[in-house]
Formats: C-alpha cells, structure tokens, sequence
C-alpha cells in the first residue's frame, strides 16, 4: 500500500512501508518517523493512517460490523530546529506498547501461514475464520485500562499534568471506551476531548489523523495547543504521544 501511495504522489525516490499495529498503526507510524527524523536518516515523512474495513466485515455479526468504518487521514513529519518547546510544534515522546497475550479477542484468523501450505481451506471458510471476530468485554476492560495508562506515561516523562492538556485525542473506539478512559484521567471539562466517531465509526488506523484533522475544522486544536494522542487496539497494541501544536 505504501509503495503504490509513493507512486500516486510521485514519490518514487522515497522509501515506503507497511506498517501494522491495528488502531495503534498511526502512533506507531509516527514514532518510527520522529525516530528517523531525530537520527538524521530522513529529513521529511508521509505518515498515513488508513483502513478499509467495509470489505471485510461479516454483516450477520452485530459485534463487529456496526462498529467500524472506512477511512484515512495522514500527516506530514519533518525536521525543526526548537528554541522553545512551550510555543513551537514539535512531539515531545511517544509510548507504545503490545501484548500479545490477548492477540485472540480481537484478530482475523484466516487467511494465515497457519494453514500452510495451503493458504486458503474450505475449514476455515466454514469457520468464518475470515471474518474479524471480538471479544468486546475483554476488550473494553483494557481499552479503559491501558489508554490512560499510556496517557500519563507520556504526561509524567514530561513532566505535565492532566490539567496542562488544552485537548485529547482518543482512539475512537467506542463513546463509552473514550467517557470511562477521560473519567479514569480525572478529565474535567468534556470540551477538551475530541471524539468522532459519532460520524464516521471505528476506522482504526485513521481515527486519530481524522481526529486532528476534524479538530482543526472545528476550530478546536490551534498552534500551541498541548495535546495528548492516545490508542488502543488489536495485537493487543496501545500507545500514546504528547505533542506541541
């Protein structure tokens, strides 16, 4: 996918990837850029954040197929120089996290080396082991665990409160996932935490890109803004970063 988004762009001198942590992929994605940028290795990054979910969700299961949407969002990273981090744009870290552990309560079976040599067998079609399947107990219970977990991971390495956060982004999961995990942070005014996926469903990888992006339209985040991004998702994976604005 990488590859043929650098050729659409005319990006054919670039390096391109996949990268895969589910609803995490962005923080993810972005950390590995910030990473490059600081080392010196690349100057400027296209981090992407995208999923096409419609194509392969079972309809006649109603754990899964209300919940998730189509979508994409992506940013731009690239090298600065910052004189004062209270005023200019800049990540100051970001935390990620898996456990695969609980790999099983939310994951696609099939189509899998698993089955090797044969990549596709009529067992597991019968199965449905194609379709996405979710425990979503098991589920909640972490999202509202880990998401503020690795939120004041992020605040505490540098040194911030829940109060110096002027807006959160969250993984848009779940309404509940996002109210319970914004109570656990001890987040007071419900105006500093930005949700949508009252519009465009659990799109994943792109719910956080989206989030900025219609944050921004709304009026919402502006330059100097302290903001706290954080995710949960399949793996089990969930990470977070503190960002200037």
């Amino acid at each position: 996918t990488a590859c043929r988004v650098g050729k659409d762009l005319g990006a054919v001198r670039a390096a391109g990837w996949d990268l895969s942590a589910a609803c995490s992929g962005f923080v993810y994605g972005a950390q590995v850029a910030a990473a490059f940028i600081a080392n010196g290795t690349h100057r400027c990054v296209l981090v992407v954040g995208v999923e096409v979910l419609s194509r392969i969700l079972d309809y006649a299961d109603r754990n899964t197929c209300v919940l998730f949407g189509d979508g994409a969002g992506a940013a731009v990273l690239q090298a600065t120089e910052i004189d004062d981090p209270a005023t200019q744009p800049h990540i100051y870290s970001s935390h990620l996290h898996a456990d695969g552990t609980y790999a099983k309560e939310l994951w696609i079976e099939g189509p899998s080396m698993t089955y090797a040599p044969d990549r596709y067998s009529e067992n597991w079609l019968e199965r449905g082991a194609h379709w996405p399947k979710m425990n979503g107990k098991t589920v909640f219970k972490h999202a509202v665990t880990r998401m503020p977990e690795v939120a004041m991971e992020a605040l505490d390495a540098n040194g911030f409160t829940v109060d110096d956060v002027d807006l959160w982004i969250f993984h848009q999961a779940n309404m509940r996932i996002n109210y319970f995990a914004a109570k656990q942070l001890g987040i007071e005014d419900d105006d500093k935490v930005f949700n949508t996926i009252q519009r465009f469903g659990n799109t994943t990888a792109a719910t956080i890109p989206i989030g900025l992006d219609e944050a921004l339209k709304a009026g919402k985040l502006e330059p100097g803004m302290l903001v706290c991004i954080a995710a949960f998702g399949a793996g089990f994976t969930w990470a977070s970063s503190l960002v200037r604005w």
